[in-house]
């Protein structure tokens, strides 16, 4: 039904095949950024125990600045370029942008903006898990 609704709305959908494989290629580097964020939320556990609090709030920064709750595009100007440097954009509003509407800039700054979070969060996950592991005491048989 709405798919119906937007293809009235706003017509068909021109993907092209450059388009298509753009934007699995910044979905699998998104997937990929996901999980490393997860990861760091994971090890949050060596000093609180309870992550979930974590992920809660990681998912609604997902909402809001990924592009899932509000389209990006209908962000002020000046908040877009902020929310276009963050990861949560990166790893789901794009990919289904360079599907729809490819755009060669858009596509090398997205890779960029990805990679450079990537190395940033191996960095913090590399550190986390070093303090963790020297201060970690098992409880319990």
């Amino acid at each position: 039904l709405s798919a119906l609704a937007a293809f009235i709305l706003v017509g068909p959908v021109h993907l092209s095949l450059v388009g298509f494989f753009a934007g699995v290629a910044l979905f699998i580097i998104g997937v990929s950024l996901n999980t490393l964020i997860a990861l760091s939320i994971g090890l949050m556990a060596f000093w609180t125990e309870e992550t979930s609090a974590y992920r809660w709030m990681y998912d609604k920064l997902n909402w809001v600045l990924g592009g899932v709750f509000i389209p990006l595009a209908v962000f002020p100007e000046q908040y877009k370029k902020i929310v276009d440097l963050l990861p949560f954009g990166q790893m789901f509003y794009h990919p289904a942008l360079m599907m729809v509407k490819f755009n060669a800039h858009e596509f090398v700054k997205s890779i960029g903006v990805l990679l450079v979070w990537i190395i940033i969060l191996s960095l913090i996950i590399s550190f986390i898990y070093k303090k963790g592991a020297k201060n970690l005491s098992i409880n319990g048989g």
